[in-house]
């Protein structure tokens, strides 16, 4: 992977050249925060545990993980029952989910077998939440329902990865969790944070107005604005 300087002076830019970008789901395609709060404050009162201990435990993880993070105790048949608690609590939220800013026109700069979404959100739930916001859903994604390890672990991006067809190291991962990171990190990817999140991060932006993309011939060249 190669990356070129911009006017550092002026607008602080650069360019990277790969052959694939890797998206998180909720916080980097769609902001579907309220939506996520409102699911996991209801099962923390259904557990009577903190909301704050909760929520700390969600990024980057699967409803399974973040089940058995803070239910130590339970049981895999009760982790089970949680999940599809959660799963079914999911669907029938009523706050908004909508598109990061520049989503929708990074990815409609992408050919279809260029991109993948690797979420930790179900299969389900990816495509009402990407509907939700009116984003396209990729031909290639690794949910909560593919038997791949929770970030930190790179499983989910090595995956996505080779059913593009292209190496991890010629992929941008885009992220807004350490876990998420951490995860693009130990793939071997060019890591784009957004937001404050901490996490090893070769470039970070405040939402994806800030990531542009043009396609030349099989690369893709990614414009990342500082």
């Amino acid at each position: 992977m190669t990356t070129h300087s911009g006017d550092l002076t002026a607008h602080r830019s650069r360019t990277v050249e790969v052959d694939a970008v890797l998206f998180d789901m909720d916080g980097t395609l769609v902001d579907s925060h309220a939506s996520i709060r409102e699911t996991w404050t209801a099962f923390a009162y259904r557990h009577r545990l903190d909301p704050a201990v909760v929520y700390a435990a969600l990024p980057g993880r699967t409803a399974q993980a973040i089940v058995r993070a803070v239910l130590p105790s339970a049981s895999q048949d009760d982790v089970d029952v949680e999940v599809r608690w959660i799963r079914h609590r999911e669907q029938h939220t009523r706050a908004a989910v909508r598109p990061i800013p520049g989503a929708a026109a990074l990815v409609s700069a992408l050919a279809p077998n260029r991109w993948a979404v690797v979420t930790a959100a179900s299969a389900t739930m990816m495509r009402r939440r990407l509907a939700a916001a009116g984003l396209p859903e990729p031909e290639h994604t690794v949910t909560a329902d593919d038997p791949v390890g929770s970030k930190p672990a790179p499983d989910g991006y090595l995956r996505a990865a080779a059913l593009l067809s292209v190496p991890p190291t010629r992929c941008v991962v885009i992220e807004d969790s350490t876990a998420g990171l951490l995860a693009g990190h130990r793939a071997g990817s060019f890591c784009i944070a957004i937001g404050a999140e901490e996490g090893p991060a070769d470039a970070r932006v405040d939402d994806l107005t800030a990531v542009t993309a043009t396609v030349s011939g099989e690369r893709i060249l990614l414009r990342v604005a500082g």
